[in-house]
């Protein structure tokens, strides 16, 4: 695992680099004879820094960190599916999926596996709710394939997480840019301190879709943590489940508001209450 702590990142590179072939791509001919096109294996493998604007005839490998439904605040309208992956060297970057193609691609899709992506077009990134850094955005295209990737000869880190002090909360407080990930200890469940384990209704948690919390970050002063829908969700089961009382949450893209004049932290669709992460 590579983590991101205080604006500094450490990350877990293979030794041993995929080798790439600089050599002239093999073709196969169109059903039709008219133009060739590239054989899949024999696409430029590209790496996340690498992929520039524009459509690409190249592939990508990764695995997938983290898929969910992009959709208009309030209309609900599905913008599309968005995604975090993660390629060999650690580097994250935005996914995205046109509506019109989730259907084609969503059965394949499982949160940790490895795939390879040919053909894909380079997007601007968008500029508000970023969860990871760089401009470009691997949208798939029309004729994108997605396909398991069944053994590499690389290994590929599992997560990468974007910790901030709190000063950085207060600082990008308000201004709906980067998400980032927050780290704490559980001080506060739903009105209830951690001296006694608290009781959470998981039939109330369903029907309100929302949990508040409070989290101490290291050496920080203590901060409301807002959990929506799928993160509430998320956190009443594994706070349920868990043996002892759970003392440390890990909660991924949450967005800095001020909320009453004091700056409190609210989860995104992109949110995930990590697994394993919850003590």
């Amino acid at each position: 695992m590579a983590k991101q702590t205080s604006g500094k990142s450490s990350v877990v590179a293979s030794a041993d680099p995929m080798i790439r072939s600089n050599q002239p791509h093999a073709v196969a001919s169109k059903p039709n004879g008219k133009s060739p096109v590239p054989s899949f294996n024999e696409l430029e493998v590209l790496l996340f820094k690498d992929v520039s604007l524009g459509p690409h005839e190249a592939e990508l490998r990764f695995r997938l960190i983290h898929f969910w439904e992009a959709r208009i605040p309030i209309k609900k309208t599905l913008i599309g599916l968005e995604m975090i992956p993660i390629d060999e060297e650690g580097t994250v970057i935005q996914g995205f999926v046109p509506p019109g193609r989730i259907k084609k691609y969503l059965p394949d899709l499982r949160q940790g596996c490895l795939y390879r992506l040919f053909n894909f077009y380079g997007s601007k990134s968008k500029a508000v709710f970023r969860v990871a850094f760089g401009s470009v955005t691997v949208s798939f295209s029309h004729n994108s394939e997605l396909k398991v990737l069944e053994s590499s000869p690389v290994p590929f880190i599992e997560d990468r997480f974007r910790f901030h002090p709190y000063e950085e909360f207060e600082s990008n407080c308000d201004l709906r840019g980067d998400l980032y990930d927050v780290v704490g200890h559980l001080k506060v469940v739903n009105g209830q301190a951690l001296s006694i384990r608290p009781f959470v209704d998981e039939a109330e948690v369903a029907m309100t879709r929302r949990m508040l919390v409070h989290v101490q970050t290291y050496e920080g002063p203590v901060m409301k943590l807002y959990l929506w829908d799928q993160a509430a969700m998320d956190f009443c089961s594994k706070f349920n489940s868990s043996e002892s009382t759970p003392t440390v949450v890990l909660v991924t893209t949450v967005n800095p508001k001020r909320l009453g004049g004091t700056l409190a932290l609210t989860s995104m669709s992109s949110s995930c209450v990590c697994r394993d992460n919850l003590l």
